[in-house]
């Protein structure tokens, strides 16, 4: 069975805990969120949380890409399980280096969400927190969408080295390096080309748990 991908998008994840800030304001949460928890407890102990919006405070250096991922670090796969149980029935498999969002903790376990798939997974399994961003640069693909018209692909990372290609608006490729304000990147061709970072914007898609 093919393994399926997820996509992070930074801007989805905002709107995604600025609700959630919002609900908190009306009663308290009936499960702490992992990661997402502690951002939002910076957010209320902040002096001048009453003149800001939670939106605006999580634009901040608190809030990662990678805030609420896990990322399996296992020799093979790990199961989902329909319960925080050993003994639970098993609802999927996560392999290793792919990744889930861990939508609570309840014990050394972590309830998690993949692709099409829900569930718990022992703690022990899933690198989290401070060591996922670094992980995430190794295991996952960036991938970068053109956001303007027309972008120039260029044969070296220099404004003023030769066109290779133009590329519309909403055209995507994967990052293969970053340089300064250039990145490196592939086509789905294969060719590859220089453009500049400033009109692409950039995601980060894993391998997701398979049912």
């Amino acid at each position: 069975m093919t393994r399926t991908t997820r996509k992070i998008a930074l801007g989805c994840m905002v709107g995604t805990l600025a609700f959630a800030g919002q609900m908190n304001t009306a009663k308290a949460a009936e499960r702490p969120v992992a990661g997402i928890d502690v951002v939002l407890s910076a957010f209320y102990e902040n002096e001048d949380s009453t003149n800001l919006n939670v939106r605006d405070f999580l634009k901040t250096d608190l809030l990662s890409e990678f805030t609420d991922l896990g990322i399996a670090q296992v020799s093979n796969y790990v199961n989902v399980r329909e319960k925080a149980s050993e003994g639970s029935k098993i609802v999927g498999k996560l392999y290793n280096n792919a990744a889930a969002t861990i939508l609570a903790e309840k014990g050394d376990w972590y309830q998690v969400i993949s692709g099409t798939v829900t569930g718990y997974i022992k703690a022990d399994y899933l690198t989290t927190g401070d060591k996922v961003e670094e992980l995430a640069d190794q295991v996952g693909t960036k991938i970068a969408t053109v956001n303007t018209t027309t972008l120039k692909v260029r044969e070296k990372a220099s404004p003023e080295s030769r066109v290779l290609t133009l590329v519309p608006v909403g055209e995507e490729m994967v990052v293969n390096k970053e340089k300064k304000e250039w990145l490196k990147v592939t086509f789905t061709d294969g060719s590859t080309g220089y453009v500049a970072a400033d009109y692409v914007d950039i995601r980060t898609e894993f391998d997701e748990a398979i049912s």
